[in-house]
């Protein structure tokens, strides 16, 4: 049996940290968190978790303002392989979950075999499809997987390039691989060309990306203050940042987000995996057939949460720029 690791970076992902680990340690041996310095209680759930006896190992990264995530996921993808003698190595961020692709409900389809099957090849990466999934049920019971409230998904695309990657120890210390930013890919690192992606018919990751109310609003301030940051005349946004910073707009002008706009903001987020006519954007239902009884969860509190987010995020953006402008003085946090 070879030993599967599962690496992730999670920040301010409370109310789906704890139904992650719970379903990721069904098919994998460990996992191996970077915890971002959140301002709610994902590091607390973490502890939790791992004093019930779950294996967990908690990470840290020396990034001051800010983070790097390509930099970070390959230091953690190291850190599997040579510190924990990953075999298989899962690159997943929190709201990311392996699942099974078109199981019919009571068909039993062991993930864990699947990727058994994988785990020895040194030439090729594997990809599983990556499935955006809306939000049905916005009020929640805090003993209930966060999936359950997810009815719903895009129908799937083909958008290979999109889809996220997982690999063998193998392959990635033969080519001295480098994982790319957002883990779509893995390149080779003496050749700087992309390792083969060889797609798993049986999975699937299931993305769930906007959650909440509070949580679009969070996106929404934190892509768009972003934009603010980058020179004008370098200031091109992705479809997805202007898609936030519509919300921004609204937000601005005095209007609130309800969860409709939450759905709406949905559909139109993903727009740009449309490849053409023939491939028109629908919701497809879905059941699962999957579900863990949570402990540590509290979905109304994980709520309140977001005005503390967006403090924070404004002063990362302070402290940077501070930093720049005066290299010589050190920033600490307020202070009473």
């Amino acid at each position: 049996m070879k030993k599967i690791i599962a690496v992730t970076m999670v920040k301010n992902e409370s109310d789906i940290i704890e139904s992650f680990c719970r379903h990721t340690l069904t098919f994998c041996d460990e996992i191996i968190i970077c915890e971002d310095n959140s301002t709610d209680n994902t590091l607390e759930i973490i502890q939790n978790l791992i004093n019930e006896g779950l294996c967990i190992h908690i990470a840290r990264h020396n990034y001051m303002h800010g983070y790097n995530q390509q930099k970070v996921m390959n230091g953690l993808t190291r850190i599997a392989i040579d510190d924990y003698g990953a075999d298989f190595v899962l690159s997943l961020d929190a709201d990311e979950f392996l699942m099974p692709y078109g199981a019919r409900v009571g068909q039993n389809i062991n993930i864990r075999n699947i990727l058994e099957s994988l785990t020895d090849d040194d030439e090729n990466s594997y990809a599983a499809r990556w499935i955006h999934f809306m939000p049905t049920v916005f009020k929640r019971e805090n003993n209930v997987f966060l999936p359950r409230y997810f009815e719903s998904h895009l129908n799937y695309l083909g958008t290979a390039n999109k889809d996220k990657v997982m690999f063998s120890a193998a392959v990635f210390k033969k080519n001295e691989a480098i994982l790319a930013s957002g883990n779509h890919m893995l390149y080779n690192g003496k050749t700087e060309e992309e390792i083969n992606k060889i797609h798993v018919p049986r999975l699937m990751l299931a993305h769930f990306s906007i959650r909440s109310v509070s949580q679009l609003i969070v996106k929404s301030v934190m892509f768009s203050t972003r934009a603010l940051c980058i020179p004008s005349n370098k200031r091109i946004l992705s479809n997805t940042a202007i898609r936030y910073h519509y919300i921004y707009e609204k937000l601005k002008s005095g209007e609130w987000i309800n969860e409709k706009d939450v759905q709406t903001f949905f559909m139109y987020a993903f727009e740009r995996y449309v490849l053409d006519d023939n491939h028109k954007m629908r919701l497809i239902n879905y059941k699962w057939d999957l579900s863990y009884e949570l402990k540590y969860t509290d979905y109304e509190k994980s709520e309140k949460y977001y005005l503390g987010f967006i403090l924070s995020h404004y002063e990362n953006i302070i402290n940077g720029f501070m930093a720049e402008k005066y290299p010589e003085v050190s920033q600490k946090p307020l202070m009473v």
